[in-house]
């Protein structure tokens, strides 16, 4: 790299009374810029910078793309994939980029691309709510939206890409834009779903629907020898509820205790997003089976509560907000695991607390997630899920592995009913979405071993889908959690990929953001 580039974009951070920030290796903005959710997505990047304004980002694009000098986009850190947005160029944290602003004339949020969802939900309305990264705390605004956007609303509303109303973006060459369905309409299509492809996203407005003041949520945990009551109960579900409210995660997951011994938890998010629960119930199945329960009681609730009759109902009751808050550990496999056999030898069944460390900011260890994508699940699909993450925890305790979890997300046949144009395909009509095997592990030297195992187990996951006839052909894969090792951008994009390929070359035909990472369009 040239140091005229640094020289170049320290002045306009400078110019900028220090709004925008260049932090050179070994400080804390340093180190807070290149962190990541998972310490395998960073890299040593040659330096970074926090843009405190669309301008100075224009700016510092500008002098990027003159010299072609690699770089890299992060919003909120959570890619598993090495190299998506990190970068041993230039590291760009659109953290600075935060404002947040609720528009009552036309119900719309505007959100800046350096937002976390936990700090968007904070700002909402009591009684509006986004279609959001909700299961799992520190993700971002940017990448969750560029991507698609799978959520626990998506039964409701759709992807989270069919609820922006317009994305503005700093164009490879600096330009500062905005893309809509009126305005640069085959633009706004592309950032659909199109990752960083196009340029830089600064800022996405987005639709906001009707929350109701109470919602039903709980975490559900079961032992291993209740495998197949829970694998029953979740097909009772999948086959007897069809209202869009009510949505359950599942999960098989495998963690090491530290002094060779596996530990494993069969796991049910759930969420009824309206209250009263209807009558009959659809998780049931799920609250008949003996269970440890985190649901809704106040953290000043104790086991005695429960002898005095109170049911999973009773306890479920809470705002989103509180849901949101109270949930933030399920997607932290090696956390949450911990954390179930603190309080399961204590006796004590209360609902967790808000985490003491924020998600995102690359406490965690190693890692990667591979997916499969299908329509409908099988007893044969969830059996092969529960075979193949159980396979991969026994290298728990030989390659220094944290945590292997192996998730069933079911969704309702008509997801796709609110789907508009988008880079991403997911025509109305049909269904398909992601299943998730994550492994988390600590030390570089099992990289291979980590990455090669789990693209055997998602393989296997795929077969069998196959197999059972539960999956459209040459379905696309899902950009926000495939492994890169594995998938191309022809399997993300299929049919759109050619016009796509149209619309890089007229807003990027230098290829300059091909500098960065991510499933590339060439």
């Amino acid at each position: 790299m040239q140091a005229s580039v640094l020289q170049e974009i320290q002045n306009i951070c400078a110019r900028s009374n220090n709004v925008s920030q260049l932090f050179r290796y070994g400080g804390e903005g340093y180190k807070n810029s290149i962190s990541h959710y998972l310490q395998s997505s960073c890299d040593v990047a040659e330096f970074a910078v926090q843009p405190g304004t669309v301008s100075d980002l224009s700016q510092i694009m500008a002098v990027i793309a003159r010299d072609r000098t690699p770089f890299a986009i992060k919003g909120g850190g959570h890619s598993s994939n090495p190299g998506f947005s990190s970068t041993t160029g230039i590291q760009i944290s659109l953290t600075r980029l935060n404002n947040i602003e609720y528009i009552p004339s036309t119900q719309h949020l505007k959100v800046g691309a350096g937002c976390l969802f936990d700090e968007v939900y904070r700002a909402l309305p009591p009684d509006r709510n986004i279609v959001g990264g909700s299961t799992t705390q520190g993700v971002g605004v940017a990448g969750f939206y560029l991507g698609g956007g799978y959520s626990l609303k998506t039964n409701q509303y759709g992807l989270g890409i069919d609820n922006i109303v317009s994305v503005q973006i700093v164009l490879p060459d600096g330009r500062i834009t905005v893309a809509s369905e009126r305005e640069n309409a085959d633009l706004f299509v592309a950032v659909k779903g199109g990752g960083n492809n196009f340029g830089i996203a600064t800022e996405f407005t987005l639709k906001t629907h009707y929350q109701p003041p109470k919602i039903h949520a709980g975490f559900l945990v079961y032992n291993e020898k209740q495998s197949d009551l829970v694998k029953n109960a979740i097909m009772t579900f999948i086959e007897t509820c069809l209202d869009p409210k009510a949505a359950v995660v599942g999960a098989f997951r495998y963690s090491n205790n530290g002094i060779g011994v596996t530990q494993t938890k069969i796991t049910i998010q759930y969420l009824y997003d309206d209250d009263p629960l209807p009558n009959p119930n659809p998780f049931a199945p799920f609250f008949n089976i003996p269970h440890l329960n985190w649901t809704g009681m106040s953290a000043d609730s104790n086991p005695s509560e429960r002898d005095r009759g109170h049911s999973d109902e009773d306890n479920s009751a809470m705002s989103y907000l509180e849901f949101e808050q109270r949930f933030a550990l399920v997607s932290h496999p090696g956390k949450i695991d911990r954390y179930i056999q603190t309080k399961d030898g204590n006796g004590e069944e209360r609902a967790p607390q808000a985490p003491p460390q924020m998600a995102g900011v690359g406490e965690n260890g190693r890692g990667r997630w591979a997916t499969a994508m299908l329509g409908r699940y099988t007893r044969a699909v969830i059996d092969k899920i529960e075979t193949q993450s159980k396979g991969l925890s026994n290298y728990l305790k030989f390659y220094n592995g944290v945590a292997v979890t192996g998730e069933v997300w079911p969704f309702l046949p008509t997801i796709f009913n609110h789907s508009t144009p988008s880079a991403w395909p997911h025509p109305k009509g049909t269904v398909y979405g992601p299943q998730i095997i994550t492994v988390i592990w600590n030390d570089e030297s099992d990289d291979d071993l980590w990455t090669g195992q789990v693209q055997k187990a998602i393989n296997g996951v795929i077969d069998t889908i196959h197999r059972e006839g539960v999956v459209i052909p040459d379905v696309p894969f899902y950009c926000n959690t495939s492994d890169a090792d594995m998938i191309t951008s022809e399997h993300v994009y299929r049919n759109n990929y050619p016009m796509l390929r149209n619309t890089k070359k007229k807003y990027d035909p230098r290829g300059v953001m091909n500098l960065a990472g991510g499933f590339k369009i060439q």
